[in-house]
């Protein structure tokens, strides 16, 4: 989920980045848009975001809030993944421990 969103953040900041800069006119294409994702592409619900019609200000605060948004959501993902790391190591070491377990086992059963 969080990559759908950092896509269509970054996506949206790009386009309002391009209008801020001075482009004349910024085509958002009317939805339904693709969303790429692990597990394939689907589509997104419809008109998640126009920048047509808003003004220089209100853009610019969108884009501040989509940079603080994706910052987050990019701490995010990082954080989740340190998690991940840190419960790999412990499976690994559960599993080192199983072993040794099974391996006790085995000596006193031939005794």
């Amino acid at each position: 989920m969080a990559q759908k969103v950092i896509l269509w953040t970054v996506a949206t900041l790009m386009a309002a980045m391009a209008l801020v800069a001075g482009c004349m006119k910024v085509d958002v294409p009317k939805g339904p848009y693709v969303i790429m994702d692990g597990g394939g592409t689907q589509t997104a619900p419809k008109d998640r975001s126009t920048v047509k019609g808003m003004s220089r200000e209100a853009l610019e605060n969108e884009v501040l809030r989509l940079a603080a948004e994706n910052d987050r959501l990019r701490q995010e993902v990082d954080s989740l993944k340190q998690k991940n790391k840190l419960i790999d190591k412990e499976k690994d070491r559960l599993e080192d421990r199983v072993e040794d377990l099974e391996d006790q086992v085995k000596d006193l059963r031939k005794r």
